[in-house]
């Protein structure tokens, strides 16, 4: 119960009282606002895509890590199979999808800055927190998953690998 009072929380900030208060700084800041039905169509399959990822992680965090994603209650297990062969963060990813398509419904150039800033406050959040604890939780195999799938998307070519704590796609001029 916990855990859905608190996802309930997350998605009334960051994608209902965030969203519209860029709206609000779009409106006063006279920043322009463009819509279509075709964008409107990907900005909504963005949406439905992101949201069906972080449902799919969330059940393979509680079916085989044992937790869930809530940070009070994280999973006791590494969770490495479905999106997270593809991306150490596919919920982050799955949330980053999610921003764009409220931007493309929405269409109002200030959603633009929120993605960015989404982006940027998570990037900085896994590599100062989130992945030095998951380290210290999981020691040499997270390292070894470090070294084969990166921070955002994609596995790293065989014979390709990271140190670890490094950057999730950055490295070897990435």
């Amino acid at each position: 119960m916990r855990f859905v009072l608190q996802t309930a929380v997350f998605v009334g900030v960051f994608y209902f009282a965030l969203p519209a208060g860029f709206i609000v700084l779009n409106a006063h800041a006279g920043w322009p606002r463009w819509q279509s039905d075709a964008s409107e169509l990907a900005g909504w399959s963005l949406v439905a895509l992101g949201s069906g990822v972080f449902l799919y992680c969330a059940g393979l965090f509680r079916r085989l890590g044992r937790g869930t994603p809530a940070p009070n209650m994280p999973p006791t297990r590494m969770v490495v199979s479905g999106p997270y062969l593809w991306s150490r963060n596919p919920m982050y990813v799955g949330y980053l999808a999610i921003a764009v398509g409220i931007f493309l419904v929405e269409g109002h150039a200030a959603l633009l800055l929120y993605v960015a800033v989404y982006f940027l406050i998570g990037d900085v959040y896994l590599r100062r927190w989130e992945e030095p604890a998951l380290r210290e939780r999981f020691g040499s195999d997270y390292e070894a998953y470090e070294s084969r799938v990166r921070r955002w998307l994609g596995r790293r070519p065989a014979g390709l690998q990271a140190r670890p704590g490094a950057s999730g796609g950055r490295e070897h001029g990435r």
